[in-house]
């Protein structure tokens, strides 16, 4: 862990405080994004349901 002090100057010698803070930056999905990638894999996984029921109708299983 760097000192208040020598973090300052590693920040005005490389450009800004940004660089250390990284971390800070991470993005996460919206609630929007998060339903919309649940609605699509719930859609695909009825999706394989419904051709393996017709599979099994049209081969007599």
């Amino acid at each position: 862990m760097l000192t208040k002090s020598e973090r300052t100057l590693f920040e005005s010698r490389h450009g800004g405080s940004n660089i250390l803070s990284a971390k800070d930056e991470q993005t996460y999905p919206t609630a929007s994004e998060v339903l919309h990638e649940m609605a699509l894999t719930l859609a695909g996984f009825l999706g394989i349901a419904v051709v393996i029921n017709l599979l099994l109708i049209a081969f007599g299983g």
